[in-house]
């Protein structure tokens, strides 16, 4: 089973009221686990295509 990681960059640029900075580092902060085979990144493109298909 593989596991999935959603990421915007956004998220690393902008401080968040409720999470604050936590992104800054991210994704170069889960580069070891990026590496395992049963873990996949999907950035940017994939948001586009939730918010298509939630309309």
């Amino acid at each position: 089973m593989k596991t999935g990681v959603f990421f915007h960059e956004i998220f690393a640029r902008n401080s968040w009221p409720v999470v604050d900075d936590r992104f800054k580092n991210f994704p170069k902060a889960m580069e070891r686990e990026l590496q395992l085979d049963d873990v996949d990144l999907f950035k940017e493109i994939i948001f586009h295509i939730i918010r298509i298909l939630a309309k």
